[in-house]
């Protein structure tokens, strides 16, 4: 299609044509030229904004990680915490309990029996160990 620059041209309507160019007319090549470099520059924006958008979403997704990540390791650690916690005390009590024990007579004759109990084992296996 020609532009109206085109025609005025085309038929030598000089004045016609000067008129047009000097309010910004253009012949349909330039302005082909212009709507083709429009298109290409909106497109290029498009690709730049849509691998921004994905730049931010995988951003996002990695800082979710990190963060679950985190989330974990904490938990697994308070965990060991409490767990050790927990041996701490009952390691207290079994101690409280063999002393008081070792206390009363008949707690220490239980314990030196123990005591025996546990030799005797050892013993009995290395000789198993040995045969």
């Amino acid at each position: 299609r020609a532009a109206p620059l085109d025609y005025a041209l085309s038929e030598n309507h000089l004045n016609c044509a000067e008129l047009l160019q000097q309010y910004g007319g253009l012949q349909s090549m330039a302005i082909q030229n212009r709507a083709a470099l429009r298109i290409q520059t909106e497109y290029k924006e498009y690709k730049e904004d849509r691998q921004r958008r994905e730049a931010r979403r995988a951003s996002i997704i990695q800082r979710k990680k990190e963060s679950d990540a985190a989330t974990k390791i904490a938990a697994f650690f308070r965990g060991y915490q409490t767990r050790l916690k927990f041996q701490k005390t009952m390691d207290e009590k079994l101690n409280q309990q063999d002393q008081e024990k070792l206390t009363t007579t008949a707690g220490l004759v239980e314990l030196v029996q123990n005591s025996i109990a546990e030799v005797d084992l050892t013993l009995k296996s290395k000789e198993e160990d040995y045969a």
